[in-house]
């Protein structure tokens, strides 16, 4: 359920966070939010990132903390690219999603992650991995950008796709949010119950 808060108005650019200060004008932002265990398999966005076309100019942002934090800044080091990933640590994903021009998804195991639900409030486009209700919740024209788990050249293209066309990214994103606050906001969560709770009384 994703919160009101979230979907009042769209989250600023806080470019001051460490790593994104000097981000360039035309470098373009891929992000994910989640606690770094073992099921969110970031380790799979570290190694679709290594492998994107370098004409691209692009940047990976990792929101989040725990236990494989430092494997996964190990495993930045060993692909050659940990000039190019921020680990942030924990934040809010407020402070971060602004920054997004693509939200990703890398987990194994999924239901209805809450940070996705924040993502598409920001009016962010999705790439991500087909698990739990990923692919149910985005809007869909964003479906085809939820790959199956295990396809990781299908994962890189998806991602490539959304990064060479920013009209896309632009009207996935109003799409996304539309539908987030049209099924899943706390509002319409309520009405629903309340309806279920009339029906039964």
């Amino acid at each position: 359920m994703c919160r009101t808060a979230s979907m009042s108005r769209a989250f600023p650019r806080p470019l001051a966070m460490s790593g994104l200060a000097s981000r360039r004008p035309d470098e373009l932002v891929i992000g994910t939010v989640a606690p770094l265990r073992p099921e969110k398999n970031v380790g799979r966005l570290l190694r679709v990132f290594a492998t994107l076309d370098t004409s691209i100019t692009a940047r990976l942002v990792v929101s989040g903390d725990g236990i494989e934090r430092r494997g996964l800044e190990q495993l930045a080091e060993e692909l050659n690219i940990s000039d190019r990933v921020v680990f942030t640590g924990q934040v809010t994903p407020e402070a971060v999603l602004g920054t997004f021009d693509i939200f990703a998804l890398s987990s194994d195991t999924e239901q209805m992650p809450n940070a996705l639900l924040e993502a598409m409030a920001a009016s962010r486009a999705v790439a991500a991995v087909d698990v739990g209700d990923v692919k149910s919740i985005v809007c869909e024209d964003n479906r085809e950008f939820v790959v199956p788990r295990d396809d990781n050249s299908a994962f890189v293209a998806a991602i490539t796709t959304l990064l060479r066309d920013h009209q896309k990214r632009h009207v996935l994103g109003i799409k996304n949010r539309e539908r987030v606050i049209a099924v899943f906001s706390q509002e319409r969560m309520f009405a629903a119950y309340s309806e279920i709770f009339v029906a039964e009384s």
